[in-house]
């Protein structure tokens, strides 16, 4: 399950709570980092590189030994 929590921008201002899911990975890239986006009207995850002044979720995975 992913909440569409949004993400903070550069600027501190708020954006797409209640409509986009928006998560860091754990890989960088060039001067920011790998993210994963979900819109709650489309059925797919984008991959986009996101500066890492951005405000995005993190989602902790637990290990199934």
């Amino acid at each position: 399950n992913g909440m569409p929590g949004g993400k903070r921008g550069y600027n501190g201002v708020f954006n797409y709570i209640g409509r986009e899911c928006k998560w860091w990975s754990s890989t960088s890239a060039n001067q920011g980092a790998w993210g994963r986006s979900m819109s709650h009207n489309e059925g797919i995850i984008s991959t986009t590189i996101a500066g890492k002044d951005d405000g995005r979720s993190v989602r902790c995975l637990k290990d199934q030994d």
